[in-house]
Formats: C-alpha cells, structure tokens, sequence
C-alpha cells in the first residue's frame, strides 16, 4: 500500500463519505498532515511504504495512530532498526502524546529507553511481574538487580 494509505488505515470513518465513497483529498489532508508532524522522509505520499527506511516506516506507522486520535498507545520495542534521528523524533512525538494527555505505554529490551521515556515502570522476568518502579526514584542498577533476581533493597522502592 501506499505510504498516505497506510497513514489514514486506522481513520477511514474520517474519510469515507455514504457507504464506500473515499475522499481522497481529506485523505491527502491527513497524510499530508501525519507526515508532516512525523517529518518522515519521502519523495511522494503516493509511493509504496515499503520504498521507505526502517524509521521512515516506524514513523509512518506512529502517524496512522495519530490520525485515528488514540487515547492509549500501546508500542513494542518502538525504536528497534531505526537510525538514531528517527529514534529522538519518536521520542519527542511520544513525549508530546503523553503531555497531551494520552497514554503510552511502552515495552522494550532497552534499558536506556525506558529510563528516559517511562514515568513508571513494571519489571518483568520469565513473564511475570517482578517490581514496580518511579524512574525518579530508581537507577539502572536496581532495575537490574530485580530483573536478574537478586535483592537490592533501598529507598528506591515504590509501594503498591
């Protein structure tokens, strides 16, 4: 598909007009609108999303979200195979959401990630949660002491 339709996929209902009329200029509006917000590089909205760099494309899929106004975001290693511009874009996007009063919620494998995008976090390990934690109230090494399961017990536990 191309990049503007994958950019309105999850908005349709604000461009589709009677029973299966598409407005393609309120399609173009949007994507021109996603695109623009994300500054994802591209020479035209109407190539295929595949011609795209990997962060051009993590980027175009964070842009379908935005057009379809979510209230919870839910992302899975949102940064994994892009260049490091495309990763600090996604980081004030996402920064931006949740000032905005959006939710995100974030799994990822990189500890420096969630340390700097993350209020709060839920530590896993061998599926299960294992700890709670305030990243205002933590650092790298206690949250990887209750990640490897050994006990490191400090002020920078945060009750339930």
């Amino acid at each position: 598909m191309s990049i503007s339709e994958n950019l309105v996929l999850s908005s349709m209902q604000k461009i589709v007009h009677g029973v299966a009329l598409l407005s393609y200029r309120r399609q173009s509006q949007l994507s021109q609108r996603a695109a623009s917000r994300m500054s994802v590089k591209l020479a035209s909205l109407l190539d295929p999303v595949r011609t795209l760099s990997g962060g051009n494309q993590q980027k175009v899929v964070l842009g379908k979200c935005l057009n379809a106004d979510v209230k919870v975001l839910l992302l899975d290693e949102p940064t994994r195979g892009v260049d490091i511009e495309a990763k600090h874009q996604i980081y004030e996007l996402l920064e931006q959401l949740a000032a905005q009063g959006t939710a995100v919620l974030v799994a990822s494998s990189e500890m420096e990630e969630l340390m700097l995008l993350c209020d709060r976090l839920l530590l896993m390990k061998d599926g299960k949660i294992v700890g709670e934690r305030s990243v205002a109230q933590t650092d790298l090494a206690d949250v990887m002491a209750v990640v490897m399961g050994t006990t490191r017990t400090d002020s920078r536990r945060v009750g339930r």
